[in-house]
């Protein structure tokens, strides 16, 4: 059996930007977590990227304000 990722396209749950954060952050399934490898900043980035393309339209920015308090182990 192969590694399972989590959908990250046309995916309604990204309409919180907690879920993509978190998956961002600590990884889910074969999906690496990447917080020891992204700042605050740049997770805020990606999570904006993802939610933004790939099939969602969810246009509100997110924030390094947002991400840090998810970045906790």
């Amino acid at each position: 059996a192969g590694a399972i990722y989590p959908s990250l396209a046309d995916n309604p749950r990204m309409g919180t930007a907690v879920y993509p954060i978190y998956i961002i952050a600590h990884g889910k399934g074969g999906m690496p977590w990447f917080r020891d490898m992204l700042s605050a900043e740049q997770i805020a980035m990606v999570t904006t990227y993802l939610r933004t393309h790939f099939g969602n339209a969810f246009s509100e920015p997110v924030t390094k304000a947002e991400v840090e308090p998810l970045l906790k182990r």
